[in-house]
């Protein structure tokens, strides 16, 4: 980037709008306004250039630039939301006269042209692996379906059916049709090939650092499925789409009414880890996954090791990237809220009305009439501790929805900070 060039542009242009307001007659002020709007965007694209093109910058500051970036493209382009960048590329959303969301998606470049605007659309599951999925309208078939859009705001595919839940690793389970009972389901890659010709009853996408998926067959087998397309059938599994996921490499397998079993995906084997007494299991979240016995105990596996807690409900374990921090909330026999950590310890000395899911390694906390933020060691983290809300939401691409205590709603980033505030809304 020419720093000293923009400068000299910008000085420029400026000094040439002077030169014109003297002696530009008003029926021309529509070529003056022009001008400015030309000046003002050469400096908001230096802005643009001068968040992103910085170098040796700490997850802090990638941070923060991320959401300056998007609060300046908010800001010059009348945006009431901007989405994660990924890849050079993010969502944009605007709400109407009335403060209700337009159900209009805009797909932007860095400095906020618009690549791609989608319409009637209901859900956007957010960039990875190249693509986004979005649940949109379709007219031509009149009805809600999935589309797979890459970065150059390009449709991959259409289908009736995904399954959203295990979408992270690239290799997706779809299906054409959009009815549960009778729908054919294949896998679908990030470039909207399929994996195969192979059709199944049901799927689940590739999940877990093994990266395998699983599929039932038209005979009811359990079939678990590589990278290349291959399958091998496991013998006596059932399916059922709520226990099967790898997380990070092993995942549960239904043998009976009440039975489960571990099965490992780095040696495509059992682990000789058979739950005869499961209520229902927990896919691996966070490291941890785990079941309810008939009796109502909750039992968790780390990597090594067990834990049994008699609780009223969980919630998924959250886990920092390192695995150095891990926490779920549980609700407990009293009827309140807690947090514990890995080895079944409480991270704070005090119950919680409610406990939200941790999403981005924070989670929002109810006590009485006040909601605030905790981190996964039980903490307030810096920026938000002693920040108190009268309602929160949970954190998405690093801003979550707050509301103060005169009712207005605000986006606010982990630091604490408004963002997006052309507009309020009460409510």
């Amino acid at each position: 980037m020419d720093c000293p060039e923009i400068t000299r542009r910008i000085k420029e242009l400026k000094d040439k709008a002077k030169q014109v307001d003297t002696l530009l007659p008003t029926d021309q002020a529509g070529e003056l306004f022009d001008l400015y709007k030309q000046t003002d965007r050469v400096a908001f694209e230096t802005i643009i250039k001068s968040i992103t093109e910085r170098e040796n910058r700490t997850e802090e500051e990638k941070y923060r630039d991320d959401i300056d970036h998007r609060d300046l493209i908010a800001g010059f382009f009348d945006y009431d939301n901007v989405g994660a960048f990924y890849q050079g590329v993010a969502f944009a959303e605007k709400r109407d006269e009335k403060g209700q969301w337009t159900r209009e998606s805009f797909l932007l470049d860095q400095y906020g042209g618009v690549i791609r605007k989608f319409v009637d659309v209901e859900c956007e599951y957010g960039f990875e692996n190249g693509v986004c999925w979005i649940y949109v309208f379709d007219e031509e078939k009149d009805e809600n379906r999935y589309e797979m859009i890459n970065t150059k705001g390009e449709t991959l595919a259409n289908v009736g059916q995904l399954d959203y839940t295990n979408r992270h690793n690239g290799i997706f389970a779809v299906s054409d049709q959009k009815e549960e009972a009778g729908g054919e389901w294949y896998f679908l890659k990030n470039n909207g090939v399929r994996l195969s010709d192979k059709r199944y009853r049901d799927c689940v996408g590739f999940s877990g650092a093994v990266n395998k998926g699983w599929a039932q067959d038209k005979d009811f087998n359990l079939i678990l499925i590589y990278e290349d397309g291959s399958e091998r059938t496991i013998p006596g599994g059932i399916f059922d789409k709520n226990a099967l996921g790898f997380g990070p490499d092993v995942s549960w397998v239904k043998m009976g009414t009440n039975d489960f079993n571990l099965f490992s995906g780095e040696s495509d084997s059992f682990q000789n880890l058979t739950i005869t007494t499961a209520e229902y299991v927990f896919p691996f979240s966070g490291g941890f996954g785990g079941y309810r016995s008939l009796t109502g105990d909750y039992n968790f596996r780390g990597k090594n090791t067990w834990l049994s807690l008699i609780l009223d409900q969980i919630k998924p374990f959250g886990s920092s990237k390192d695995g150095m921090k891990v926490a779920a909330p549980v609700k407990i026999k009293s009827g309140g809220w807690e947090l514990i950590d890995r080895l079944g310890n409480y991270l704070t000395d005090q119950e919680f009305d409610q406990i939200s899911d941790f999403v981005e390694d924070l989670c929002w906390v109810q006590k009485g009439q006040e909601f605030y933020f905790l981190s996964l060691d039980g903490k307030e983290p810096d920026g938000l501790a002693g920040r108190r809300f009268a309602s929160a939401g949970t954190f998405a691409d690093g801003l979550a929805m707050v509301k103060d205590f005169d009712g207005i709603w605000h986006e606010m980033d982990k630091f604490g900070r408004y963002v997006f505030e052309k507009k309020q809304n009460k409510g």
